[in-house]
């Protein structure tokens, strides 16, 4: 069996342009564990016209699948299986920064030059604490293919924070649990997802932001172009699937600080006026969600909004 921080690349050469990654196109050495997160729900597929098969890389690790992309330096989607065992345990990240991961090419990820000064947190889109019951796959969290541009206080550590802790509870409960967490582009407008639209009726504004990349140069001035420059997302979005209950829900949270407009609210009250159904985020993305599940189950889980599963 591989060690530990075995990584396990499966690169899309081959597939045309705009072609999807699915479970049956992963190469024969794939390992069990990353069998374990894609096999019954399928990869995302990228399905817009633009997508490229050069510009990502699918790389797996024992905890999680990240799909890096080389154009914007960030990962376009990470997918874990969450079950009560992997969540429970003693270890922590004391210690733990994160790092060129090896399994990238180091011209496709951040740098920490790229976050230093620039206002924004490394944030994680498998979440650390995810992985409690081994030192080294939460460790394993902190490679730069698993983290983007998030908005620090009132964000990554409030309430990015608080939907990452509802998840884990909710793992604690169930058997086993489909995570799927990733940034959403900003645009050169507002985009609107309008409530007569969604599933679950929440209309949510991403507007931009004042910076589309951050790099050295531009976080030492805002007004200096960056050259590559690592994407900095309008949203991020996750979607949970609990196979057992044949439940989904999703949530799309802008990427800015939250505290002022949650208000008194209790954040899982605040938390909800930002679910949607998988269909928005699909339309946002670009991406196809759940592609080894029956069509009519597809169609099921994304053009509904199921009662919160968050407790």
């Amino acid at each position: 069996m591989l060690r530990a921080t075995a990584i396990l690349v499966l690169l899309l050469a081959g597939m045309a342009p705009g072609a999807g990654v699915r479970a049956q196109d992963q190469p024969a050495n794939d390992t069990a564990e990353c069998r374990k997160i894609r096999a019954d729900i399928g990869l995302p597929e990228k399905t817009d016209d633009d997508a490229t098969a050069d510009d990502i890389k699918i790389i797996c690790h024992l905890g999680y699948i990240t799909a890096q992309n080389a154009r914007t330096r960030i990962p376009e989607w990470v997918m874990e299986r969450l079950t009560p065992e992997l969540l429970q345990g003693p270890f922590g990240r004391k210690g733990a920064n994160f790092k060129a991961d090896p399994a990238a090419p180091d011209e496709t990820q951040a740098r920490g030059s790229d976050y230093k000064k620039s206002g924004f947190d490394q944030g994680h889109q498998a979440a650390a604490a995810d992985f409690k019951s081994s030192q080294q796959i939460l460790f394993d969290t902190f490679f730069f293919t698993n983290a983007v541009p998030q908005v620090g206080k009132g964000f990554n550590q409030d309430s990015w924070r608080g939907l990452e802790s509802l998840v884990q509870k909710l793992a604690e409960s169930r058997p086993e649990l489909y995570v799927i967490t990733g940034p959403v582009e900003q645009e050169s407008r507002a985009v609107r997802i309008k409530r007569e639209a969604d599933a679950c009726r929440n209309e949510i504004v991403l507007n931009p932001l004042p910076r589309k990349e951050m790099c050295p140069q531009s976080n030492e001035n805002p007004s200096a172009s960056c050259t590559d420059g690592v994407h900095i997302p309008a949203a991020l979005y996750k979607i949970i699937y609990d196979p057992g209950m044949g439940r989904v829900n999703a949530f799309l949270m802008p990427n800015i600080d939250h505290r002022t407009l949650r208000g008194k609210q209790s954040f899982l009250e605040y938390v909800k006026q930002f679910r949607v159904g998988v269909n928005s985020i699909e339309s946002l993305t670009g991406l196809k969600f759940f592609p080894a599940l029956p069509a009519r189950t597809q169609t099921q889980l994304k053009e509904s909004c199921a009662i919160t599963l968050l407790h």
